[in-house]
């Protein structure tokens, strides 16, 4: 008798990021007969196997890679079996994109008040730049507090704002040492924002720190 063999590709029951994708690994083995369990070749017959998409499984494979590659970088453990909404998974995508391919996001996230906070920069200087139209403006986010697959842990970002007009400073403190910076559009395009996460470590090790900021 032969047995009809029904798949979901989701590693919810693993214990560990490293379990979900041995097991990924492993039936992707089995569908092709590729994989070894005590040493020998093992393979489900192709004809007893419905309702498994090979390109999804090869994607989730890819993305528990990348899940186990992050819980090294963030030294975190994320739960397997904790949901992941679609915004979570647009934020595993960014995640991916800053601390292993080391690019820049664009964030769609519109404020208009920035707190920021004097390190090595005089925040002075950004006094010279109110009312002057289509300008950039460099600074470090943070500490940004996250939750992704169950766990919690804390990012920086080095973020630009690019086509800004600087309506406004109101210093916060009677030292003026931290202000809210008010902006607007530039005269000639919509403003962007440009992220680039980075690790506790990679910004606590990192001497060229600008203002500090929080939106």
């Amino acid at each position: 008798m032969r047995t009809k063999f029904n798949f979901t590709v989701i590693p919810a029951n693993a214990k560990s990021s490293k379990d979900a994708l041995a097991a990924l690994r492993l039936l992707k083995g089995l569908y092709e007969g590729t994989a070894t369990i005590k040493g020998e070749k093992k393979s489900f017959p192709k004809q007893d196997i419905s309702d498994i998409d090979m390109e999804d499984l090869t994607n989730k494979i890819a993305l528990w890679t990348d899940i186990c590659t992050l819980e090294e970088k963030l030294n975190v453990s994320f739960d397997p079996g904790a949901p992941m909404p679609q915004e979570d998974l647009e934020f595993l995508y960014q995640l991916r994109a800053c601390l292993l391919c080391h690019k820049k996001i664009a964030w769609k996230h519109p404020f208009s008040k920035l707190h920021l906070t004097q390190t090595s920069q005089n925040i002075h200087e950004i006094e010279s730049l109110v009312g002057k139209d289509d300008i950039p403006l460099n600074f470090d986010e943070g500490p940004i507090s996250c939750t992704l697959l169950g766990t919690s842990f804390e990012l920086y970002s080095k973020t630009e704002l690019r086509h800004i007009l600087i309506t406004s400073i109101d210093w916060t403190d009677d030292n003026k040492s931290s202000a809210d910076l008010y902006i607007a559009d530039s005269s000639s395009r919509s403003w962007e924002l440009l992220r680039a996460f980075v690790t506790t470590d990679e910004y606590l090790n990192n001497s060229s720190r600008h203002k500090l900021a929080s939106s």
